[in-house]
């Protein structure tokens, strides 16, 4: 054995001899790597995509599509925190402000579900814009933003930031949280949209989370069943009343 050893060190000393030995060892390395990679060794947990690389928007075509759905906001609004929860089904959306329920059927109403009654009111009313966190807007924002990042994981999650910057000079960044092509989650800060609109505005963070997409077969409440009051009464008085 060591006369066979002696001998190789001996063929090695061969300049041609060490320049082969060299290339094969670099062969089996790479032999190697290649096998491993095959094998699934090397698997990310995520795979990464740049700005650069092409990605097939079919989430917001879902999203664009969406007909009805569960939804939940959380919203923190100039330092103070609202929760929106709601269904949006057949055109037609129940939700809650801060448990306060409301009904939008082209109109929006205040419910009182205890005496079964609709009163209309104006949507400059409320504490929230709502008309700037509502699905057509967000769905406008998405459809004409860039996508900026990709991150997939292996469950088929992907975590997707998307910039839009509008002509009127303001921008927002989303970034959602996807799966089977769908949005799930979406986060985004709308201060510099409303300065830009002339309100003064230090704080709009925004948490939209969606559940049942179009799994929602009826709809629950029979509000257009209940009796619309003071339908030209509008304003923060109905408000008031309704909340007292």
């Amino acid at each position: 054995m060591k006369e066979k050893y002696r001998a190789f060190k001996e063929w090695k000393k061969n300049p041609r001899h060490r320049a082969l030995y060299q290339l094969f060892c670099w062969f089996i390395f790479f032999a190697t790597l290649y096998l491993l990679a095959c094998l699934g060794v090397f698997a990310p947990k995520y795979q990464y995509r740049s700005a650069n690389e092409t990605e097939e928007e079919n989430s917001i075509i879902n999203y664009l599509k969406m007909n009805n759905y569960e939804y939940e906001y959380n919203i923190k609004y100039n330092q103070f925190d609202f929760t929106i929860k709601g269904v949006f089904f057949d055109k037609k959306q129940y939700f809650t402000i801060n448990n306060q329920p409301y009904y939008d059927n082209e109109k929006l109403y205040v419910v009182d579900n205890i005496n079964r009654t609709l009163t209309k009111i104006d949507e400059n009313s409320l504490e929230i814009p709502l008309n700037d966190i509502s699905h057509d807007m967000i769905a406008t924002w998405l459809e004409n933003a860039t996508i900026t990042e990709t991150i997939e994981y292996n469950d088929g999650e992907k975590n997707v930031t998307y910039f839009f910057q509008s002509d009127l000079g303001y921008t927002i960044e989303f970034k959602t949280t996807e799966k089977d092509n769908f949005i799930q989650n979406i986060n985004f800060n709308l201060v510099d949209y409303l300065n830009n609109k002339g309100l003064n505005c230090s704080q709009f963070e925004v948490n939209l989370s969606l559940t049942n997409i179009n799994n929602i077969s009826s709809y629950e409440k029979d509000y257009d069943s209940y009796q619309i009051l003071n339908d030209e009464m509008i304003g923060e008085e109905v408000l008031e009343n309704a909340q007292n």
